[in-house]
């Protein structure tokens, strides 16, 4: 008699189980489907987005001096990947923090700081 209690309450508990599992799928289906305003990238369409996809990266990975190194360039390169790049001072040649970015999703492909 214990033992099937024991065995029904198991039982209970992996379908709760499986039924939250379920409806997290669910509802993260949802926000991936309706991920406008979600801070989830769809394109980067031009180069102001693209620098300012960079500087969320660069902002947690190499804190607020990342982003004092202006300015900031950013170009497309091969119709696919936006590199964005920030100068130590106006008119040097000095990169101090690169990105790449792949324009079609925002997928961070590399940063850099030097």
């Amino acid at each position: 008699m214990i033992r099937l209690g024991m065995k029904r309450g198991t039982i209970i508990v992996m379908l709760i189980l499986s039924l939250i599992t379920t409806i997290g799928v669910i509802i993260r289906n949802k926000v991936v489907k309706d991920n406008a305003g979600t801070g989830q990238i769809k394109d980067v369409p031009d180069e102001k987005a693209a620098i300012n996809v960079a500087k969320a990266i660069w902002l947690p990975t190499y804190g607020q001096k990342a982003l004092d190194e202006k300015p900031f360039h950013a170009s497309l390169k091969n119709d696919s990947i936006w590199v964005v790049e920030a100068a130590l001072k106006e008119g040097t040649d000095s990169i101090t923090a690169y990105a790449e970015i792949k324009k079609k999703d925002g997928e961070i492909l590399k940063i850099i700081r030097h």
